[in-house]
């Protein structure tokens, strides 16, 4: 192998890297850490690494959100909804999506284990918050809700509002 072809290598070596770090800088932002107790982490769709997560970092869809024991996190949406997270506890931004004026259009929590809370902003006009669980999904709409799913049972207790089990 010749020394162009070697540069040539680790140019697109490099040029990958780059790229794929900076993938996540240009997914969408849908929300930023308001609240940080603990171990906490996030695993982001282009990194096979968890990495610690703190206040007034940003989220997006695809970001798995990990506490450990005795840790707790909380995150507030641009839509002014917001999602607190119990120790142990591990959920999927699936989907959320806002309208040209900053409605939310989706928005789908995967709770794959743990407890979290949704206090779902209420706005004429905007999409449904689905929060799913392994075996159980909820739609819900201006309500606040815990969910929690453990040992493969799902529940889901209203605080306020309306919520819909499948």
């Amino acid at each position: 192998m010749n020394a162009k072809n070697k540069i040539s290598i680790v140019f697109a070596a490099e040029l990958f890297i780059l790229i794929s770090s900076s993938l996540h800088a240009f997914a969408a932002e849908v929300g930023t850490v308001t609240y940080v107790e603990g171990r906490v982490d996030v695993l982001r769709p282009d990194s096979g690494i968890p990495a610690p997560i703190r206040e007034d970092e940003a989220v997006s869809a695809g970001d798995i959100l990990r506490t450990k024991s005795n840790s707790k996190l909380e995150v507030k949406f641009r839509d002014d909804s917001v999602l607190r997270f119990a120790e142990n506890s591990r959920a999927e931004i699936k989907d959320y999506q806002f309208d040209k004026g900053g409605k939310r259009k989706t928005a789908k929590i995967l709770l794959e284990r743990g407890n979290a809370r949704a206090i779902i902003a209420k706005a004429a006009g905007s999409g449904d918050f689905v929060i799913s669980t392994p075996n159980a999904e909820g739609s819900v709409k201006g309500s606040d809700i815990f969910a929690f799913y453990q040992a493969g049972n799902s529940g889901m207790l209203v605080a306020q509002g309306r919520l819909s089990v499948i």
